[in-house]
């Protein structure tokens, strides 16, 4: 009790040199500004086709001094790419390279603006409440390449131009050096590039861990079993297409996806140019 009484005479001695000025603890501490607009919106669907109208209500109101000015849509595009790349050939692994790329493709840009109404106020929701839309590009649609049943000299050049010549050549050297003895055999065969692989190539030996035989490269000086430089050059001269086609499906074993999706929202404007932003909507493009 003793400690309780201490601090109120501390308070009082405090306020006599003080003066005791009336304060709000809330005005000392918060810096005083213009209050913005307050909105809010709700959008009919987040997934739209690329070059349709996005449609959306808004909500909006202020609680300022500044009368409402007009109601602004804003939106940035990012833009995704997936691209895959198999070779049905190996047998004894599964191969295949991949490659994820997410980027800003435009940074934020108004699109639309719509002037604000005093006729828009809705006494049940207590602001102001239209719906309106705003368009998207048509050159944002989706774009995919998936499992082609042919190859000509223009696809060609269009998997150098989605897939680019640095990820192309990894694939090959990649594939190359984790190709086993069957691995090669199965694609010049499959190929029609040599007949009887097994016998010209291979020598049979036996496993003395698992009891059975195999037909390996033979060994060079070294012991070790190198692929022969034949056939590394029969490798080097097949074609890009030849490489990754699925005899099984009559399909070129690649997928490219070049996909689109807007990070949209509004803002409500005064006419001192207060801004209220609504939240950030990701909406898909297709």
């Amino acid at each position: 009790m003793k400690k309780i009484q201490f601090s109120l005479l501390f308070i009082l001695i405090a306020c006599l040199f003080s003066g005791c000025d009336k304060h709000d603890a809330l005005d000392d501490n918060v810096i005083v500004g213009q209050m913005a607009p307050q909105v809010y919106w709700e959008l009919k669907s987040t997934t739209v086709a690329a070059g349709s109208n996005v449609s959306f209500t808004v909500y909006y109101y202020t609680t300022g001094d500044a009368k409402l000015d007009h109601i602004e849509a804003w939106y940035y595009v990012d833009e995704t790419i997936d691209k895959t790349i198999s070779c049905p050939w190996v047998t004894t692994f599964t191969y295949s390279k991949t490659s994820s790329t997410d980027s800003i493709k435009r940074v934020d840009e108004k699109v639309a603006e719509y002037p604000h109404q005093d006729s828009y106020w809705d006494n049940t929701q207590r602001a102001y409440v239209f719906t309106a839309a705003f368009p998207t590009s048509v050159t944002l649609s989706t774009l995919s390449w998936v499992k082609p049943d042919n190859f000509e000299d223009a696809d060609m050049e269009n998997l150098i131009n989605y897939f680019g010549e640095s990820f192309l050549q990894d694939f090959r050297s990649s594939l190359y050096t984790s190709m086993k003895e069957a691995d090669f055999q199965k694609m010049f065969e499959g190929l029609g590039l040599v007949e009887n692989f097994q016998d010209k190539y291979l020598v049979m030996v036996h496993n003395d861990f698992t009891g059975q035989d195999e037909y390996l490269f033979p060994l060079d000086a070294s012991g070790n079993r190198p692929v022969p430089a034949e056939i590394k050059a029969i490798f080097d001269a097949i074609p890009f297409p030849d490489l990754i086609m699925d005899t099984s499906t009559s399909t070129y074993a690649l997928e490219y996806v070049r996909s689109y999706y807007i990070m949209a929202y509004v803002k409500a404007v005064d006419a001192n140019g207060n801004a209220g932003q609504s939240i950030t909507t990701e909406i898909d493009l297709n």
